[in-house]
This record gives C-alpha cells, structure tokens and sequence, in this order.
C-alpha cells in the first residue's frame, strides 16, 4: 500500500512539473527502504530562511547547470518561476550573463560556482552574503547548492541523466551558458 501511495506521489510531482522522474520510480521499485532514505534529501531545498527567491535560486540553477542534467535545470527554473522569481532575471541566470543581474543575485551565482570550483573568491562571497542576509540565509544557499548536485548525480549513476540543452523561461528556450571563469576580470573576483 506504501509503495502504491509513494508511486501516485511521483506521478503527481511528474505532472505537476512535467518533469521525468522515472529513476524515482526505478529506485522505488527496486529498494522502498533506499526511497524512503533519499526522501529525506528533499527537506534540504525545502529549507529557505532569510535570502530572497532570486539570490536562492540562482545559487540552485547556477549548481544545477554544472550538474549538467538539462530536467533538473528545467525543474530548478520551474521552481524559480513558481517563487516569482522575474523571468528576465531567470534568462540571465541560465545564460550566465550575470552582470545584468541585481548585485544580490548575482552573489548568489557567483557563490554557488566558487564553491562547486572551490575557488578562494568562496570566501569573500561567503562574507559578502553572510553580512547582506545572515547565517540561517547562507545555510539556505548551501543546501541550495547541494540539493542541485544531488538529483543529477543520482540520476547520472543509476543511468537517467540527460545533458543539458534549451531551458524554457517564459515560453521561450534559453541556451544555458558553460561554468563560469570566476577568475576573470568582469566578475570582479580574483582566483
């Protein structure tokens, strides 16, 4: 009955997001108890505290688009989108085109790709984010970041990974960017 009930949940959030969650029901079908333990991962995106949707979320993109798994990017933008996140911002996150970005939420890609390259800018992003929003904000974008590695990395091991390709933001498909260099100059942060 528990299975059942788990099974309808996914095909739901399938739907609800037009998202392909197959290796769920691969994982639930092999191991209930290997399910049940991954549904705790889920409490980690759900814990936004003190940062505004848009410097969140392009924390989770920015890691989400180095994750390389083109639905968990589409997925994260939907999010985006349901938080009011404004589409133009949303483009611009996904293209990496952050210097069209508010000084906020351009920290919070900024963030999200020193930490993923551990790159000492890390640390000045870090400071500069702890001071505009607080710990419990900072925490937010962490399990951000690790929330969007999560999904890809499970499904690029048990064989559901797709690489990234258009995003759609508002009706229209978006080319996401490559990692960004966080050393050059434009960024403003020395690696």
């Amino acid at each position: 009955m528990m299975k059942w009930f788990l099974g309808r949940s996914i095909g739901q959030f399938e739907r609800r997001f037009e998202y392909d969650a197959t290796y769920l029901r691969h994982l639930l079908e092999v191991s209930p108890e290997a399910f049940l333990r991954f549904s705790g991962v889920k409490l980690l995106g759900g814990y936004v505290r003190d940062v505004p949707p848009a410097v969140f979320h392009a924390a989770s993109i920015r890691s989400a688009l180095r994750a390389d798994c083109g639905p968990c990017v589409q997925l994260v933008v939907r999010f985006a989108e349901l938080d009011g996140v404004d589409p133009s911002t949303l483009r611009a996150i996904v293209k990496g085109e952050l210097d069209a970005l508010d000084e906020p939420v351009r920290l919070g890609a900024l963030f999200a790709e020193a930490v993923l390259d551990r790159a000492p800018a890390m640390d000045e992003l870090r400071e500069r984010l702890r001071d505009l929003y607080g710990e419990r904000a900072l925490i937010s974008l962490t399990f951000g970041i690790l929330g969007s590695q999560f999904y890809p990395t499970l499904k690029y091991a048990l064989g559901y990974g797709r690489t990234c390709a258009a995003v759609r933001i508002g009706g229209e498909s978006i080319v996401p960017s490559e990692p960004l260099a966080l050393g050059q100059e434009e960024h403003g942060y020395a690696v």
